[in-house]
């Protein structure tokens, strides 16, 4: 996903900002390495990327030393992130290509025509969300209740089986959302990075029993830390409501201490859950849920903007 952009001009000041979500900020022992690749760059359209705790930032410098800065997630696919740059610097150097060249700044701050233009170009970038887990966990149910599928009724409630490539869309603040669906038997027998490439968002879920939750802390995790280490992860201790009735199922709060990473309590087969379920999501596409607590002490690009030239 696109989170935010900025042009600086040939005397090293902002001269236009837009934000579309939530950027984490950069962490300082990731600055060193952005001040080399900026500061190496030659003037002339040059595509650069740099990859920071999850996060992308994307330059394209011009002839007239305009640097166009794209700051993007890491598991958003490269070549969509490179058009979106390069339609970014082309639809300015095709309106103010005379003042660029004069070293004028142009009067992009007050272009509504260039934010409408940004926001629609950022909108065709399609999101992916995967659920990751053991069979039986009830990951195809919570998708089918992203949908708005009333998950309560008889034909929902009985599992089958779900083999990878399952997916479904729905629309969240007008980007298409993919969720994909890892069938259980592809985690038994090894996630591998082909079902996580893209995943800007990875859904664990849980059965909620204590033998599921061990599993996922000794063998899913550590896997996704490797495979999608830019990835949103945040954990689902499904099926709740037995919490109580049977001794095996851990309330969502025991889950969370045995896991150590926060975890949202579900009930799949609930429509009621729908709406708080569609919030976490939100939340963690839109950068408006930390699940990382080291990214509370870092420093924001913002801050360091002075110090990149």
């Amino acid at each position: 996903m696109i989170r935010r952009v900025y042009v600086f001009n040939p005397k090293k000041e902002r001269i236009f900002f837009h934000e579309f979500s939530t950027m984490k900020p950069i962490s300082q022992k990731h600055l060193d390495a952005i001040l080399s690749d900026v500061k190496l760059m030659r003037p002339g359209v040059v595509y650069h990327t740099t990859f920071v705790k999850g996060r992308r930032l994307t330059y394209l410098k011009d002839p007239y030393n305009y640097l166009y800065v794209v700051m993007n997630d890491e598991q958003t696919e490269k070549s969509r992130v490179e058009a979106f740059t390069l339609s970014f610097y082309a639809f300015i150097n095709d309106r103010y290509s005379d003042r660029l060249a004069s070293q004028q700044d142009p009067p992009l701050e007050e272009s509504a025509e260039l934010r409408e233009h940004l926001e629609e170009s950022a909108r065709s970038i399609p999101i992916k969300v995967t659920l990751v887990g053991f069979g039986g966990v009830g990951k195809t149910t919570i998708r089918k209740l992203l949908m708005g599928i009333d998950t309560s009724k008889p034909e929902h409630l009985q599992y089958r089986q779900t083999h990878i490539g399952a997916r479904s869309v729905i629309n969240l603040r007008g980007y298409k959302v993919y969720i994909f669906d890892v069938g259980g038997q592809e985690v038994y027998h090894g996630l591998r990075n082909e079902f996580l490439y893209g995943s800007e968002v990875i859904l664990v879920v849980t059965d909620s029993t204590r033998s599921d939750v061990e599993d996922v802390k000794n063998f899913i995790l550590p896997k996704l830390e490797i495979l999608a280490p830019g990835a949103e992860i945040y954990v689902i201790a499904n099926k709740q409501d037995k919490v109580g009735k049977e001794p095996e199922y851990l309330h969502w709060r025991q889950v969370e201490r045995i896991i150590g990473m926060p975890t949202f309590p579900c009930v799949a087969i609930n429509p009621e859950y729908r709406e708080p379920l569609l919030k976490l999501l939100e939340g963690l596409i839109f950068g408006e849920i930390a699940t990382k607590e080291e990214e509370k002490e870092t420093i924001s690009f913002d801050e360091l903007s002075e110090e990149i030239f």
